[in-house]
C-alpha cells in the first residue's frame, strides 16, 4: 500500500469534509477559484491554501465514517464529498466554519498524520500530537475507512511509545461481529436516520442519509421523496439535484430527471455535470443528437471539464461509436488525473476501455489482461453499476468473445439496462 506521513505545525484545526467550509464554486463567501484550488487542482495530498498548509484524502465515497480515538466513541464524520482534510482554522470563514460538521482539532505541539492505503483509496487516518509518548489523554483522531484492510499494526508502529501505565491500550477497537452486522444492516440504519430526523427535523444531513440508504434497498420512491426534503432543507445545494435526478433516472422518471438536472442548473450555472446528466437522461429517451449536443455544450464552456468527455464516450459506446468512444475516454482520463472531478469506479470503467483499445490494436495481452483487472476493481466498488457490465460486454465482443459478452448483456439486462437487453436478443441464444 501506498501509506504516508504528514507532519503540521501546532495550532487549531478543523478536520472533515472540507465541501462543508467550501460549499459551493459560487459562493460569494469563498469564490470559484478557492474551491477550484481545493478540489479540482490538487487532489489528493498535502497542499498550501492562503499560506497555510492543509491536507486532503479521498474516502472513496459519501457516508459517516466513525472516529475510534474519540472520548465515547461515538463521534461520527459525515462525508458528503467523497474526501476528509485537514485545515487550519484561521483560514476559514468562521461564520461557515461554526456550522460545518467535522472536529475541531487543537494541538500544542506539531501535529502528526498517519495515512493508510493507496492513492484515491484512503483505508485509514491517525491524526495525534507529534510527543515523545503517546498519551491517550490527549485529543487525537483515528479514522477507519475499510475495515477489512487496515492494519492496526501499522499505525502503533508509526505512532510513538504509549506512556508509562498505558503500554497493554489499544488504539482502537472494532465491537463483536454481530455488532458490525447490526450496525451494517440497512432496516436499522434507517431507522436511526429517522430518529435523527424526529429529533432534528430542520437538519437535511439525515435525510439525504437515509435517502442514500433506501437506494441500498432499492426504495428508490422512498429515496427520492428524501432526496426532495433533504434540497429543501439544504441551503447551499451544491449537488442535491445530482443525486435526486439519478434516483428519478432509476425508476425511468426521466422528465422528472431532466427537471431535476435543470433546477441544478439554475442553482448552479457555472457547475457543468448537471449538462452532462442531461446529456446521458437525453440519451435514454431516444434523443440521441440531443444527447452529444448536451454534452459538447459542456465541452465548449469548459473544454478542461473530464466528466464532460467521460458522458460523451459513454453515449458513443451506447451509440457502437467504439473508436470515439475510446477517444472520450482518454481525455476524460487525461484530465482528471490532477482532479477528483471523476470518480474512483468511472477511473476504473475508461482505464479499462483504453487499455483493452490498446492491447486488442496492437495484440498485447498484457494490456488486455490489465483491462479486464480494472473492469473486476469497478466491480468490486459497485456491482450493480449497468455501465461496467455494458462496457465490458463490448470489449469481449470485440475479441470475438461471445459468450462472455453474452453473459455481461444479461447482467446488465437484469440491472435494468434496456440496451444490454436488445443486444442480449440479438447476438446471444
Amino acid at each position: 500500500m501506498d501509506s504516508r506521513t504528514f507532519t503540521f505545525p501546532k495550532g487549531e484545526y478543523f478536520f472533515g469534509d472540507l465541501g462543508y467550509l467550501f460549499p459551493d464554486p459560487i459562493n460569494p463567501k469563498t469564490g470559484r477559484d478557492d474551491w477550484r484550488n481545493i478540489f479540482c487542482e490538487n487532489g489528493e495530498g498535502d497542499w498550501d491554501y492562503l499560506d497555510k498548509e492543509y491536507v486532503k484524502f479521498d474516502t472513496g465515497g459519501d457516508g459517516w465514517f466513525l472516529n475510534h480515538r474519540s472520548d465515547d466513541g461515538e463521534e461520527r464524520i459525515p462525508v458528503d464529498s467523497g474526501g476528509i482534510g485537514l485545515i487550519p482554522t484561521d483560514v476559514v470563514d468562521p461564520e461557515i466554519l461554526k456550522n460545518a460538521k467535522g472536529i475541531i482539532f487543537n494541538a500544542d505541539y506539531e501535529v502528526k498524520i498517519d495515512v493508510q492505503g493507496e492513492e484515491e483509496r484512503t483505508v485509514g487516518v491517525h491524526i495525534y500530537q507529534k510527543r515523545e509518548r503517546y498519551f491517550f489523554d490527549d485529543q487525537a483522531i483515528l479514522i477507519v475507512i475499510d475495515n477489512d484492510e487496515i492494519d492496526e499494526s501499522y499505525f502503533i508502529n508509526k505512532c510513538p511509545k504509549f506512556a508509562e501505565g498505558e503500554e497493554d491500550y489499544e488504539l482502537f477497537y472494532y465491537e463483536e461481529e454481530e455488532d458490525e452486522e447490526e450496525e451494517d444492516n440497512p432496516d436499522k440504519i434507517i431507522t436511526n436516520y429517522t430518529n435523527e430526523i424526529n429529533d432534528n427535523p430542520k437538519d437535511y444531513m439525515p435525510y439525504l442519509m437515509r435517502a442514500r440508504t433506501k437506494l441500498i434497498v432499492e426504495d428508490y420512491e422512498g429515496a427520492i421523496v428524501d432526496f426532495e426534503k433533504a434540497v429543501k432543507l439544504d441551503k447551499s445545494k451544491t449537488k442535491r439535484y445530482i443525486e435526486l435526478g439519478d434516483a428519478q433516472a432509476i425508476i425511468g422518471d426521466y422528465k422528472g430527471a431532466i427537471n431535476s438536472f435543470s433546477k441544478g442548473i439554475k442553482m448552479n450555472p457555472k457547475d457543468l455535470i448537471y449538462q452532462c446528466r442531461i446529456g446521458y437522461v437525453r440519451y435514454k429517451i431516444g434523443e440521441h443528437s440531443n444527447a452529444i449536443k448536451e454534452c459538447e455544450k459542456a465541452i465548449e464552456k469548459d473544454k478542461m471539464f473530464a466528466p464532460s468527455y467521460y458522458s460523451l464516450g459513454l453515449i458513443n459506446r451506447r451509440l457502437g461509436k467504439h473508436k470515439e468512444s475510446v477517444e472520450n475516454y482518454t481525455k476524460a482520463l487525461n484530465l482528471s488525473k490532477n482532479s477528483n472531478l471523476l470518480s474512483t469506479l468511472e477511473k476504473h470503467l475508461i482505464t479499462a476501455s483504453i487499455n483493452l483499445n490498446y492491447g486488442h490494436k496492437n495484440a498485447n495481452k498484457n494490456y488486455i489482461e490489465i483491462a479486464f483487472e480494472e473492469y473486476e476493481k469497478a466491480i468490486n466498488i459497485d456491482s450493480n453499476n449497468t455501465e461496467i457490465y455494458f462496457n465490458r460486454a463490448g470489449d469481449k465482443y470485440l475479441l470475438g468473445d461471445l459468450k462472455g459478452a453474452c453473459e455481461d448483456w444479461k447482467k446488465a439486462a437484469e440491472l435494468g439496462d434496456e440496451d444490454a437487453a436488445k443486444l442480449l436478443e440479438e447476438h446471444c441464444e
